[in-house]
């Protein structure tokens, strides 16, 4: 297999925390996406015809009213085997799972979910969640969010979030039906530390150390980096900037204070280190989000 690329570096496909598409392959159009990977979690669910599904180097094939998942930074391609195939996807960055204010045990879900898939399952028949499903569809929700997507009408984005965390729900709750207390073995330390961690950097955002943050939930600096990225979908500076950026996106259009006042009272160097900053995570500067904001 060739190499794969990161998919999320084209600066049009970061955006939007998630994305949802369908797509058709045929013998004579059988390449769905190349071998690719990406820091969202997507879901895949096909409808009719089979595809041949590789992640990480292990092949899937997968035949109709089948829903796989694809966990974040797992490299895959997807290629046509029989029939007329139509599936719908659907990725999203893991940090759409968290609030500001998440409980331990909130965690205890999530960080097996996103970190790595180890045993457990990844492939379900549709019958398998419907019955775990709010009302009863998988099909019908992950079909909503290609709908909602496509169309973008006013607050897609609250429901799109909605629908992903009923089927998040649902996956979770079948891991329990297959193996009760899964989420009880997670690391207790780690657990801790990342709940302590996003606590602190929502309130002292302007003025945080990774290296402190790791001595002060007595684990290693090197651990703590990396189990943060793996389940972040980002590094711990890259989240940093990301709970920055959302208050100054606050700050912009809720007062009249102006860009280098922003800058400062978040605690960046300059008003040019926090515009460099701000482009890099939203693509457009301070003032023109400030413009886009006030002509909608």
């Amino acid at each position: 297999m060739k190499y794969a690329f990161d998919e999320l570096k084209d600066p049009k496909n970061q955006e939007y925390p998630f994305a949802a598409f369908w797509q058709w392959l045929t013998a004579d159009d059988p390449l769905g996406c190349a071998l690719h990977f990406h820091s969202q979690i997507e879901f895949i669910y096909v409808v009719t015809g089979v595809m041949d599904l590789w992640i990480n180097n292990q092949k899937h094939t997968i035949g109709p009213n089948t829903f796989v998942i694809i966990h974040s930074n797992e490299y895959h391609k997807i290629e046509h085997n029989a029939g007329i195939c139509y599936y719908f996807a659907v990725r999203f960055e893991p940090s759409i799972l968290y609030t500001s204010k998440q409980s331990i045990e909130e965690l205890k879900c999530i960080i097996p979910f996103c970190i790595s898939p180890g045993n457990r399952q990844r492939i379900f028949k549709n019958a398998e969640l419907n019955e775990l499903m709010p009302h009863g569809s998988l099909r019908s929700d992950i079909e909503s969010l290609v709908n909602e997507w496509e169309k973008k009408p006013l607050g897609f984005m609250f429901q799109m979030r909605n629908r992903i965390t009923a089927i998040f729900v649902a996956i979770i709750r079948a891991w329990e039906k297959q193996s009760p207390n899964h989420a009880n073995n997670v690391s207790s330390d780690l657990t801790y530390a990342i709940n302590y961690a996003q606590n602190y950097i929502l309130n002292n955002c302007t003025n945080v150390s990774e290296a402190d943050l790791a001595r002060e939930c007595n684990i290693s600096y090197s651990y703590f980096s990396r189990s943060f990225k793996k389940l972040m979908g980002m590094s711990f500076n890259q989240y940093v900037n990301h709970v920055r950026i959302n208050e100054a996106q606050r700050l912009l259009v809720s007062s009249n204070i102006s860009v280098t006042d922003v800058a400062l009272s978040l605690g960046f160097s300059s008003s040019s280190h926090f515009i460099h900053t701000f482009k890099a995570v939203k693509g457009i500067t301070p003032n023109q989000f400030k413009q886009q904001y006030f002509d909608k």
